[in-house]
Order: structure tokens, then C-alpha cells, then sequence
């Protein structure tokens, strides 16, 4: 089984993400293995926390329920790892927290290193996500420890990359570059070419906060080429953004707003709003700034170009105002507010700067700031959580159910397999009667055509049995068809590790209706009668 990444480059588009999930949701509906529809409860449970944890929650109680069933500790790991993922994006972290403590309970009890890892690694990442950095830090070095001894490759360079991340919030630059750095070293020594460019990216923002703009804007561009190399379009635009605010640190203008133009054009396509407004607030500032290097002088160009580049600035901020407010995106809306009020000021609208400038204040110390915004969100949520807990109950119910369901679908296969035996007897006595018939021809000439007439009705009621057989095929060519499309908006890792075994039984499942139908229809066509 493959975790997804608890976070990345950036989260994958919505309409991708949602054709992954519809497949596996389509998968799921005519796959009867069990263990396949663990993989395919777990993939679903480790994917909607991007999407909607909500339903993440679900997937991951239909996938605990199951785990237990089987009897398959290692699988019941991944479900409670499945529910703190989901519960972290809520966000709910004391519920995150007490899956994944759980989960890490059950790995000590069977002694898997790399599922202790796992555990271990997320409870640190959402202490790191409650700001909590020195229980964070205790947590992933825990986890390093352990992912040394093991060794676990790639967990051992996430981790790395964890660490770097939090000594970043704590504005410790060098700490943060040591260990961002060998995180990309191990990825790099692994083969693991995507994370290597996501720690180029991370080396690069380091640099940007430090002020070392030149140095930012060299591994940007390095960070920029490995994206290219591996096709990654997400990856592409988030360090195009970046760079785009290098440029403007450095007052190359021109530069940035060709970066910003094109990362706008790929989250614009994708739908990525909340990108959008940034992209469009950085692009408003750059043209504010060129209006400002811009004044008024005797040549009228100078003061049309001045005007131009203000009503650019004011348009793409004003644009980034109204995608906050319209996502509700509190931070990029503060931040949106304060810089078109300095372009006011700038301009010489004193009363329009400062209406900006509260509106900014405001939004910071009002209710509707992120931190409180997220409070109430987890008032509001707490009931809903409890009632999703009361519905996984329920769910476990119904699976329960569900067992007695199947018996009475076992039987009815059995019933058909013994219909299936008596027709293949009558169908050998009709042959043995055709050799007495045989025997009759010149005294029964009549009675021999009619019955001859009726051997050939029964067989092209045994074809039309055969070309019956042939739509069986059908349910194995739509798991196969289901995982080719998983295929390409999935990582060739995880498509290795959980869909190819999937994809290896169905090609089985077909060769064998495949063999039978063949054999049927030789048997048929040397037998006729």
C-alpha cells in the first residue's frame, strides 16, 4: 500500500483528482476480491484529504472494517494512519493525533519498523501543523532514527524535508538549508528525481527569505529545469511563481511578469483559485512598481505609460480581491488590501489608501482572520465529526450484514453451476442419440430430417450459450480499462505498488473466460452433434 503525500508542490488539480477517485469508485463496484477492495478502500481513504475528508472518513472506516475482518494488522495500520490524514485535514488534530498514536500502537505490537516510521512521521507533522515545532521536532527525529536503523529510503528523505520545513517556520534559515539539502541529496541517491526538484524549490524559498535573491534565482531555475525533465505542470508553476517574486525583489519587472503570466495561464486552466489571487497580487504590484519608476515628465508617453501600468496594477489587484473574498481566502484578502492601499497612497488617494488600509487592519483582527476562522471551523465541525464517528459504527453494521448477503450469492452461483452440469449432460445424450439416428436413415428418411432440424435448433442454442459466456469477459475488460486510466494521473510508484497486482488478476480472470469460451466453441465445432 502507498500513502499519499501529506504535502507537496501543491495539491493536485480538481478535476484530475476527482477522475482518480470516480475510477476507483467504479472499480470498486464490480470487484469481488477482498483484498483488492482493501487497496481500493485505501486508495480512496488516502486520497479525498486533498478532495473531501469527509468522505476520506468513510473510505476509511469501510477500509478499517474490512482490515479487521481479514484479519491483516499491517492493513489496519494504514486505515487509522487513513483517518488521522483525513481528520488533519478537517482540520480536527487531537482526533488526528489519537489515530495516528493508535496506528503506531498497533505497529509496535507487530513489530514493523516502517509502519512505526509512518506513524511516527505524522504524528510530528500535525503537531508541526498545530505550531507546536519542539513536539514536532522530537516526533521526526524519532522517526529519522528509526528510518535509519530500518533504512527506509524514502522516508528518510520526507523526513529530512519535514524537519527543514519546520526549522523554516522558525525563521532558522541555515538549519532549515541543512537539512533541505540532504534531503535532496538522499532523494537524488534514490532515484527519487520528483522530490529532488520539490527540495531545489524549498532550498530556493529559503534563500528568497534570507534576501539572497541571486543565489534563490539560480536554484529556482536548476528546481525549474527538473520539473521540465519530468513533465511535472504543477511543479512548473509553483517555482515559476517564485521566481517571478525574485524578479521583483530585484526590480526586474519585465522578468517577473512574464514568470506570473505563466503561472497564471496554468492555475487560470486548472482552476486553482486560490493560486489565482496570489499570482494576480503579485502581477498588480509589479505593475504599480513600474508606474512608480514611471513619473510624469515633459514627453507625453511618459505619463499615458505611467497611467497604463497604474490601471494594470489596480485591475489585477482588485482581481485578487474579489477570488479571496469569493473563496473565502482570509490571508490572501488581507495581504490583497494592503498592497492596493499603498498603490492608492502611491497614486495620491489619500481616502482610498486608508479605507484599504482598514479593510486590511480589520480583516487581521477580526473574527474572520485565519487563526479565529479556523476555530470556529472546528466548533462547527466538532458535531459533524461526532455524527460521522456514529455513522462509521453504522457502517460496520452494514458490512456485517452484508456477509449474510453473500451467502445467499454463493448459493446462487452454485445453483448455476449445476444448471450449467445438467445441460452439458443433456447435451452429451443428444449426441449418443445422434448416432441412432444414424442408424435409421433409409427407413426414417422423413423422421431423421425432422429430428436433424431439431439437433440443429439445440446447437445454436448451445452457440448462443457460448456467445452468453462471451460477455463475461466484459466485467475483467472493465477493471483493466478502470486501472489504464488510474495509470495516468497516478505516480508510477503508487501505480506499481497498488494497482499492478490488481491489474495482473484481472488479465488472469480474462485469459481463463477466454480458455473456456475457446474450448467450448472447438468442442462444439469437432462435435456438432
Amino acid at each position: 500500500m502507498v500513502l499519499c503525500a501529506c504535502a507537496g508542490t501543491g495539491v493536485r488539480a480538481q478535476g484530475t483528482l476527482k477522475r482518480s477517485i470516480d475510477s476507483a469508485i467504479n472499480l470498486l463496484a464490480v470487484e469481488r476480491s477482498d483484498t483488492v477492495r482493501l487497496r481500493l478502500y485505501h486508495y480512496l481513504a488516502a486520497t479525498y484529504p486533498n478532495y473531501d475528508p469527509n468522505k476520506g472518513l468513510e473510505s476509511s472506516g469501510a477500509e478499517l472494517a474490512l482490515a479487521r475482518r481479514l484479519a491483516w494488522p499491517s492493513a489496519v495500520v494504514y486505515a487509522q494512519i487513513d483517518f488521522g490524514l483525513n481528520y488533519n485535514s478537517m482540520p480536527d488534530y487531537g482526533k488526528a493525533r489519537y489515530y495516528f498514536e493508535q496506528a503506531l500502537a498497533t505497529a509496535n505490537d507487530i513489530g514493523n519498523r516502517k509502519l512505526k516510521v509512518l506513524a511516527t512521521k505524522y504524528i510530528g507533522i500535525t503537531y508541526y501543523t498545530e505550531n507546536n515545532n519542539p513536539e514536532a521536532l522530537k516526533y521526526l527525529f524519532d522517526a529519522l532514527q528509526l528510518a535509519e536503523e530500518a533504512p527506509v529510503s524514502k522516508e528518510l528523505f520526507d523526513l529530512l524535508e519535514w524537519v527543514g520545513r519546520v526549522y523554516e517556520s522558525q525563521k532558522l534559515y541555515t538549519k532549515a538549508l541543512e537539512y533541505y539539502t540532504r534531503s535532496y541529496d538522499k532523494a537524488v541517491s534514490a532515484g527519487a528525481q520528483n522530490a529532488g526538484a520539490k527540495n531545489m524549490m524549498n532550498i530556493g524559498q529559503v534563500y528568497q527569505q534570507m534576501g539572497r535573491n541571486e543565489e534563490a534565482l539560480a536554484i529556482f531555475s536548476k528546481g525549474l529545469a527538473a520539473f521540465q525533465t519530468l513533465g511535472d505542470q504543477n511543479g512548473i508553476a509553483v517555482i515559476t511563481a517564485d521566481m517571478g517574486a525574485v524578479f521583483t525583489e530585484l526590480q526586474r519587472y519585465g522578468e517577473a511578469l512574464a514568470k506570473w503570466q505563466e503561472a497564471l495561464a496554468y492555475y487560470t486552466a486548472t482552476g486553482d483559485r486560490m493560486n489565482m489571487a496570489n499570482v494576480m497580487e503579485g502581477m498588480g504590484k509589479n505593475y504599480i512598481s513600474i508606474a512608480a519608476g514611471s513619473l510624469p515628465a515633459s514627453v507625453p508617453d511618459s505619463l499615458r505609460n505611467k497611467i497604463l501600468n497604474e490601471e494594470k496594477g489596480f485591475y489585477y489587484l482588485n482581481k485578487a480581491i474579489e477570488i479571496c473574498k469569493d473563496i473565502s481566502y482570509f490571508e490572501g484578502l488581507q495581504s490583497a488590501y494592503n498592497n492596493i492601499s499603498v498603490a492608492y497612497m502611491q497614486k495620491g488617494d489619500y481616502k482610498s489608501s486608508l479605507a484599504n488600509y482598514k479593510a486590511s487592519i480589520s480583516l487581521r483582527d477580526s473574527v474572520y482572520s485565519i487563526e479565529n476562522g479556523v476555530k470556529i471551523a472546528n466548533l462547527e465541525m466538532h458535531k459533524a465529526v461526532e455524527l460521522k464517528d456514529k455513522q462509521l459504527e453504522i457502517n460496520e453494521l452494514l458490512l456485517e450484514k452484508k456477509k449474510g448477503q453473500s451467502a445467499f450469492f454463493i448459493m446462487g452461483i452454485a445453483l448455476l453451476l449445476l444448471v450449467t452440469v445438467i445441460l452439458y449432460r443433456n447435451f452429451s445424450t443428444q449426441k449418443k442419440l445422434n448416432s441412432t439416428i444414424s442408424d435409421m436413415v433409409e427407413k426414417q428418411g422423413k423422421m431423421i430430417d425432422e429430428r436433424t432440424l431439431a439437433l440443429m435448433a439445440a446447437n445454436r442454442k448451445l452457440l448462443d450459450l457460448i456467445q452468453f459466456n462471451v460477455h463475461h469477459l466484459r466485467e475483467p475488460i472493465t477493471r483493466i480499462s478502470g486501472l489504464m486510466i488510474l495509470q495516468k494521473e497516478i505516480d508510477k510508484e503508487e501505480f506499481i505498488d497498488v494497482c499492478l497486482p490488481m491489474l495482473e488478476s484481472s488479465v488472469n480472470d480474462l485469459d481463463a473466460t477466454l480458455k473456456k469460451v475457446i474450448q467450448a466453441a472447438e468442442e462444439t465445432k469437432n462435435n456438432p452433434l
